[in-house]
C-alpha cells in the first residue's frame, strides 16, 4: 500500500513525552476541507495513494470541521482511511456514528487503564473520559455494524509494563485489536545522537526507558543501511507541503501537488540533507520499535 499522512490539525491538548507536540509543541495550523480535497484528488489520482492516515501527531476530535472530512472519505471507497486519536476530546453519539462508518482503522492511544500510570504518558489527559469515548465508539460500531478496526495502542515505557495483562483483557472483551508499541524520541536529530554515542534532552527520554543504552540497541536492531521503506510514503503538513517522513517534522521546499510521479517523490527526498544522512547511515524505522 502507498500511504499518505497529514495532520488536520497540527495542535494537541496533551503534553506526552515521546510526542512531537509534547516535546516541542505544534504551530496550531488547521487544514482547509478545500485543501484536504486537493491533496486527496492529486495523491489519490496522480501518486496511486491508496491508504490515508489523516494523523501525523495532531489529534483529530480538535478538528473543526472532522463532520465534514469523514463525508469526504465517502468519495474515496478504494482507500483506506485511518484516525489515530488521544480520545480526550469531545465525542458525541453522532460524531461516534459517523466515525465507524466511515473510517477504516481508528488507533486508540492510551497509556494503561490506571489512572496514575495513565497519566505519566498522557500528560493532561482525562482516563474517565477516554474509557467514556471509547465505549461511545464500541456502541456505535456495533449498533451500525460497523466493520471498522479499533486499535488500542499501548505506548510502553519505563512505568507502565504492568499495564499490558489489564488491557489485553479489556480489548479481548470488547472486540478492540490490542497493539503494544514501544516508543522513544521522536526529534530525528536526537535519534541521531544516541546512535553517535552523544547526550540528549534529558526531558525527552527520562521516562520512556531505562536507559540510552537500551535505546542504542533497539534502534540499532532496526538499522536497514542504504534502505528506507518510508522513501515512497507521502507526508505533508497543513498547508499541504512535504516532510520527510512522519516521524520529525522535516519539512521539504515542494508542495505535494507539485510532484506528480512517485519517482519525483523519492528524488526530492533523497535530495534533503537529513534523507541522504540517514540512507547513509541506516537509521530507517527510528520511531517505534514493535514490542
Amino acid at each position: 500500500m502507498r500511504p499518505l499522512y497529514f495532520d488536520l490539525i497540527d495542535r494537541c491538548q496533551l503534553s506526552c513525552p515521546s510526542c512531537y507536540h509534547g516535546l516541542y509543541g505544534g504551530t496550531g495550523q488547521v487544514m482547509s476541507l478545500d485543501r484536504c480535497t486537493a491533496i486527496l484528488d492529486h495523491c489519490i489520482g496522480t501518486l496511486g495513494v491508496d491508504l490515508v492516515g489523516a494523523f501525523n501527531w495532531g489529534e483529530p476530535l480538535l478538528y473543526p470541521q472532522l463532520s465534514g472530512f469523514l463525508e469526504l472519505t465517502t468519495r474515496y471507497p478504494q482507500v483506506t482511511f485511518c484516525l489515530s486519536s488521544n480520545m480526550n476530546g469531545d465525542l458525541s453519539v453522532d460524531l461516534a456514528r459517523s466515525i465507524v462508518s466511515s473510517v477504516d482503522v481508528l488507533l486508540l492511544s492510551v497509556s494503561g487503564l490506571d489512572p496514575d500510570v495513565y497519566r505519566l504518558y498522557h500528560r493532561g489527559g482525562d482516563l474517565e473520559r477516554v474509557l467514556a469515548n471509547i465505549d461511545r465508539l464500541i456502541q456505535a460500531r456495533d449498533d451500525v455494524v460497523s466493520p471498522i478496526s479499533l486499535d488500542w495502542v499501548l505506548g510502553l515505557h519505563l512505568f507502565n509494563t504492568a499495564q499490558v495483562e489489564p488491557v489485553e483483557a479489556y480489548c479481548r472483551q470488547r472486540r478492540i485489536r490490542f497493539s503494544p508499541t514501544r516508543y522513544y524520541v521522536t526529534n530525528v536529530e536526537d535519534v541521531h545522537r544516541i546512535l553517535l554515542g552523544q547526550d540528549v534532552p534529558e526531558q525527552a527520554w527520562q521516562v520512556l526507558y531505562a536507559s540510552l543504552r537500551q535505546a542504542r540497541e533497539d534502534i540499532e536492531h532496526r538499522l536497514t543501511p542504504g534502505r528506507c521503506h518510508m522513501l515512497a510514503d507521502i507526508v505533508v503538513d497543513c498547508d499541504g507541503r512535504l516532510m520527510t517522513c512522519c516521524g520529525g517534522k522535516i519539512l521539504l521546499d515542494r508542495l505535494v501537488t507539485e510532484v506528480q510521479s512517485v519517482a519525483e517523490l523519492i528524488s526530492v527526498k533523497q535530495a534533503n540533507r537529513f534523507c541522504a544522512e540517514c540512507l547513509r547511515s541506516g537509521l530507517a524505522g527510528y520511531f517505534a520499535v514493535a514490542s
